[in-house]
């Protein structure tokens, strides 16, 4: 790997090699909206420095170390090729610096390290009533981190996860974590090192394992960020994928979606994920990834996950990255072909007369299901997530609808249906909203609902709900599948 320049003060040497023993610090924090940068012809620094850099410098030095890695001075910003590079090497970066400095406080890089150059906040009241002293702590640590600039930007997720050991400063005091434990500056509270903690700051996985769960739980934190650019939405995150395509069962990734690859087992592609809330469509990736969205996601349970055939694993790894060397090759296209029953469904605004099962009935638009063709069978009514509020006449009336089996129905005939709602572009289709029949109940035949005002309609809530969710019901009583068609079309 190429050697970073030093980003000592007043010098223009090249640094340490990263990726064999460590023996520099790096930096974590806000770019801001600076535009300094080192000149590609002399390697020297700004004469000036942001207040957070100089105090990181500071810091290096007081812990006997000398080099400091910051990306937007240790990288030529003007050299297109070369950031491309280091960018893809972050993983290698960061997980091989002795100690990563993480500026969680302020906005900006003007804002210095808390407690170096500038005075802390941190403060405990007391107040004493007859014996007992009673003492108000600040603002836990988690807390305080998680309401930073700093944790809100996209690019610091992975440099926070893919460090081995972290310094955190915060108005309030400075937090050091590594991958085995967690010290606060006020020793009552190393009983906090938490659960909590941990699921807001990740710690790298050193394991060599498979972990299909933490990579879609990684990618859900990471879609809660902000970037400045969006055009960096894969660039922000190639560390993390780099790191988990290294292990003894790689995570591949397409377009940012992870995917299992193996010789042996089954493979899968993390295809199956739904929006909260409706997002904005990310110019430049596709719709059928949630790089493809501003807004956050979840993913559906590993286990339902879109399978894999093997010709689907070799289209994937000469298509975006990962050959048989396990080395990253360039993303290219942007389309996926996918295999699914196609079908046009109808969409019912439902309002339930009963919130008992609150957590299972939810009023809104419902894709329909035609299930038995009796008079006294049923339909399934399983909620809509829509992707974007710009889902123009589907979202009244019918959807085009690409349904998928869950990926472990192979073993288990009554697993779950999973619907992609699309928009054709002609060539090709755009998801636009996801509907799991996890969710979904039995009720009576649509042509039996009453209308409450417009295009919505009531409906009770069965007595026997959770007899009569979806997932219970055999596939040989699908009526809408008479009406579907198989087919593989193009997802963009």
């Amino acid at each position: 790997m190429q050697a970073p320049r030093s980003c000592h003060p007043g010098t223009s040497r090249t640094g340490p090699k990263f990726g064999g023993a460590s023996f520099a610090l790096a930096l974590s924090y806000v770019w801001g909206h600076s535009n300094g940068h080192i000149h590609s012809e002399s390697f020297q620094l700004p004469a000036v420095l942001p207040r957070t850099i100089e105090d990181s410098i500071m810091t290096t030095q007081l812990l006997g170390h000398r080099y400091l890695w910051v990306d937007k001075f240790c990288i030529e910003q003007e050299n297109t090729a070369n950031r491309h590079f280091q960018i893809r090497q972050m993983d290698v970066i960061y997980a091989s610096a002795d100690l990563t400095l993480i500026a969680a406080a302020g906005k900006d890089p003007s804002y210095g390290l808390p407690g170096v150059s500038t005075q802390r906040t941190l403060s405990f009241r007391c107040v004493t009533i007859g014996p007992a002293t009673l003492v108000r702590y600040p603002l836990r640590s988690g807390e305080k981190i998680e309401r930073s600039a700093w944790f809100n930007r996209a690019w610091t997720l992975q440099e926070n996860y893919l460090s081995r050991r972290r310094l955190y400063f915060t108005d309030h005091e400075v937090l050091f974590v590594c991958n085995e434990a967690d010290r606060l500056e006020v020793p009552m509270r190393h009983r906090e090192r938490s659960y909590g903690l941990q699921k807001k700051l990740p710690k790298r996985d050193f394991s060599l394992e498979f972990n299909f769960q933490e990579a879609m739980k990684l990618l859900e934190q990471y879609t809660t960020r902000r970037l400045s650019f969006e055009s960096d939405a894969l660039n922000a995150l190639l560390g993390i994928l780099n790191h988990l395509r290294s292990r003894l069962h790689p995570i591949g990734s397409f377009w940012g979606i992870p995917f299992t690859v193996s010789d042996s087992d089954p493979c899968f592609l993390c295809m199956y994920w739904w929006h909260p809330k409706q997002a904005t469509r990310r110019p430049g990736f596709p719709s059928w990834s949630p790089l493809g969205w501003i807004g956050s996601i979840f993913f559906c349970k590993s286990e339902d996950q879109y399978r894999l055939s093997r010709d689907h694993v070799v289209r994937l790894r000469n298509l975006n990255g990962n050959n048989s060397n396990g080395k990253s090759l360039p993303y290219s296209s942007p389309y996926l072909e996918v295999t699914a029953y196609m079908v046009r469904l109808p969409i019912v605004d439902l309002i339930w007369s009963d919130h008992t099962y609150g957590t299972v009935l939810r009023d809104g638009q419902h894709i329909v299901l035609p299930f038995t063709i009796e008079s006294d069978g049923f339909d399934a009514y399983v909620p809509i997530n829509w992707d974007t509020s710009d889902i123009g006449d589907q979202g009244s009336t019918f959807a085009i609808c690409a349904i998928t089996y869950a990926a472990d129905r192979i073993s288990n005939p009554r697993s779950n249906i999973m619907i992609m709602i699309l928009r054709s572009h002609g060539d090709f289709y755009e998801r636009i909203g996801f509907a799991d029949s996890v969710r979904g109940v039995r009720g009576k035949k649509f042509d039996q609902l009453s209308h409450h005002g417009g295009a919505k309609c009531s409906m009770a809530a069965p007595k026997d709900m959770y007899s009569r969710q979806l997932n219970t019901c055999a596939a040989e009583n699908m009526l809408w599948q008479r009406d579907a068609k198989e087919e593989t079309i193009l997802l963009g």
